[in-house]
């Protein structure tokens, strides 16, 4: 055996998370991708992707984001009608005190 080919062999590997083979990069290497090294991470933190989540949690969590949104709008809105109701109130004063002064 050439020792190109045994070193392939040395550096062939199973990937910890899918069971796919694939030739290590680095000694250390224990998964075929990135991907299946994160999902592995994942699972074992017991943390969910948003791609892994069911079509349900995810429109779950995307009503309670446009609940969220919506009730900024609605407090925005207030905020806004307040301003203007200042705004005008100050003008008008200003208004007054320009007659008076002339």
């Amino acid at each position: 055996m050439s020792k190109s080919l045994a070193n392939l062999d040395a550096r062939r590997r199973v990937c910890e998370h899918c069971a796919a083979t694939f030739i290590a990069g680095r000694s250390d290497q224990r998964f075929c991708t990135d991907l299946c090294r994160l999902r592995r991470w994942r699972s074992r933190k017991g943390i969910s992707s948003a791609r892994g989540a069911s079509g349900q949690q995810r429109l779950d969590a995307l009503s309670a984001e446009i609940d969220r949104l919506e009730a900024q709008v609605v407090e925005l809105r207030q905020v806004h009608l307040a301003l203007r109701e200042t705004l005008t109130t100050c003008q008008c004063t200003r208004s007054i005190a320009d007659q008076r002064n002339s």
